[in-house]
């Protein structure tokens, strides 16, 4: 008896506390608060791009396929059409659709996550250079390196403010690690 006296009392109070812990996927938490959101996307296609990644890969890797640049743009609250100064950027860098091929080996490599960056920006239109790194896996298991390359880049990226809202532009630069020695 005492069983379904609390039974329903309990199961409600079980869903209502699930709900208070699950993440809300329509809108984030900074938009309640009367802030202005925006997740953005680049992408930045290379072919035959060669990097030249430290160790455990010993060998020059040439690249090809897309980078996605995936942005996360916080306005702080401020009238829609005139969003307070700065924001907030939370850039990360996906490479899951490059493919690599060893100048040496031979082998295979594919593309993995990149870094993530949080930065302030003062002005509504920025120009910076994102520097990142991403992961290259052989592709064959047991292969050398034994593990993941971290390959260092720099992009070149904007984020301007349009009549539609941000946008997010990026081009690819050389790779951070070049070293010109002298002969």
């Amino acid at each position: 008896m005492l069983i379904s006296k609390w039974g329903r009392p309990l199961s409600t109070l079980l869903v209502v506390a699930v709900l208070l812990f699950l993440p809300a996927t329509a809108r984030p938490a900074a938009a309640d608060n009367g802030a202005h959101v925006y997740d953005l996307r680049a992408t930045v296609s290379v072919a035959n791009f060669t990097v030249h990644p430290p160790g455990p890969c010993f060998e020059s890797i040439q690249l090809n396929g897309s980078f996605e640049i995936q942005a996360h743009i916080v306005y702080p609250p401020g009238l829609p059409t005139a969003p307070a100064p700065g924001f907030v950027a939370t850039l990360h860098l996906n490479a899951e659709s490059i493919t690599g091929t060893g100048l040496t080996s031979g082998a295979t490599y594919l593309g993995g996550q990149g870094s993530t960056v949080v930065s302030r920006f003062e002005t509504l239109t920025t120009s910076f250079q994102f520097d990142s790194t991403f992961e290259l896996h052989p592709s064959t298991p047991k292969l050398h390196p034994p593990g993941p390359c971290h390959v260092p880049l720099t992009f070149y990226t904007t984020i301007a403010q349009t009549d539609s809202g941000p946008q997010l532009f990026a081009s690819l630069s050389s790779p951070t690690d070049v070293i010109t020695l002298p002969n």
